[in-house]
């Protein structure tokens, strides 16, 4: 079945669990800065907890967690 995606939510965490980023936007990436300024190089936790609408209309809500090496 297909699906569309109703919510998306991205966030980014630094090693010390500092919030970096966070957007609701599901077409805008996180562009490796903070506070307008470029992020340290390092591990960073990026979640997604998204909406799915199905073609029957159904939703299914997740969570994708993973890490992010930033290389500068």
């Amino acid at each position: 079945s297909n699906c569309q995606i109703m919510e998306v939510e991205t966030t980014v965490i630094d090693r010390w669990g500092n919030l970096i980023y966070t957007s609701q936007s599901n077409g805008e990436l996180w562009d490796g800065s903070t506070q307008g300024k470029s992020a340290e190089s390092g591990v960073y936790v990026v979640m997604v907890n998204y909406v799915l609408l199905s073609d029957q209309g159904g939703t299914q809500k997740g969570i994708l967690v993973d890490d992010v090496l930033l290389i500068r």
